[in-house]
This record gives structure tokens, C-alpha cells and sequence, in this order.
């Protein structure tokens, strides 16, 4: 099953930022956690690693949002075909 997604959407994009956050709050709340267990002079810092989430998932958002435009931009200007078997062209 296809679940489509319409880019041109602000709620799509909002969703992607949501879904960054979370992924790399996890990861990083993970990997600080295991530093912790080893290093015993480390203290975590619950919102540091929210900040650096934060931060990671705004540049993610925005470089993927500008790579999308370009290349909608790209693709109005010269459409191609893009089937999936190319061999085949005509």
C-alpha cells in the first residue's frame, strides 16, 4: 500500500521536522546516556540535547525544503520522462 504525501503541503514539512526531531533526540539522549555510563565526571544535559536536535532537524528541514524546490523548479522547466524501465525509449 502507496501512502502519497503532497510536498507542496506546509503540514508535510512540518511532519518531516517532527519526525527528524525525534529521531535524532533518541539517538542523541542514547549516545548520551552510554557516555555517561563511561565517563563518570560527564553530566547529562537533558536540553543541550534537545538544542542540538532542534538545530539538526531545522538544517535537515530547510536544505531538504530548498533541494525540493530546485528540482520542482528543474523538472517544470524540462520535463523528463522517468519510467522505470529505460532501456526501452523511443
Amino acid at each position: 500500500m502507496k501512502i502519497t504525501f503532497d510536498r507542496n503541503m506546509p503540514g508535510f514539512w512540518t511532519l518531516y521536522f517532527i519526525l527528524h526531531f525525534c529521531f535524532l533526540m533518541a539517538l542523541l539522549v542514547c549516545v548520551r546516556l552510554i557516555w555517561s555510563h563511561i565517563r563518570t565526571d560527564y553530566v547529562f544535559d537533558l536540553a543541550e540535547a534537545a538544542f542540538e536536535s532542534l538545530v539538526y532537524a531545522v538544517c535537515i528541514t530547510v536544505f531538504k525544503v530548498i533541494r525540493y524546490r530546485i528540482s520542482k523548479k528543474q523538472y517544470e522547466k524540462n520535463p523528463v520522462d522517468r519510467r522505470k524501465n529505460r532501456r526501452f525509449r523511443e
